[in-house]
């Protein structure tokens, strides 16, 4: 609440440290131990619980999926997302791809494993409603 108030003030952190350590000779080694605690940034996370969301594979293979995949050539878009696929196991967008490609062709029931399996590894990624409505179609027939 303090430090609001100083902010408010125009007074910095740093302003607030010079005026202890030159008005108190006795506080420098505390002023300067506030001022290494401030300057300290956390170790970033590099656990597998860090990942992101929806995690993209191979940005090649993928933008080659996308581009036959908008042009119709949904058997070659699923090649495309396959390899990419092939690359990283636990990738999330070419999986959910690769069952879009599926759809349009026609092949209902890998399709369905494909977005069950993208529904389970990401449940909260972009395309997770997406996929959760197709489940819902194939569970229908």
């Amino acid at each position: 609440m303090a430090a609001i108030g100083l902010a408010l003030a125009g007074i910095t952190i740093g302003s607030v440290v010079w005026l202890r350590t030159h008005r108190h000779p006795s506080a420098r080694p505390q002023a300067q131990a506030v001022a290494k605690k401030t300057t300290t940034r956390p170790k970033a996370h590099t656990s597998a619980a860090m990942a992101p969301l929806s995690r993209k594979g191979d940005s090649t293979l993928m933008s080659s999926g996308h581009r036959y995949f908008k042009s119709g050539d949904y058997a070659d878009a699923e090649d495309a997302y396959r390899q990419a696929l092939d690359q990283d196991k636990s990738a999330g967008e070419p999986r959910f791809w690769l069952a879009m490609a599926q759809t349009r062709q026609g092949k209902d029931f890998r399709a369905c494993r494909n977005f069950e399996k993208y529904i389970d590894n990401f449940p909260v990624a972009p395309h997770a409603g997406d996929a959760r409505k197709q489940v819902v179609q194939c569970q229908a027939w």
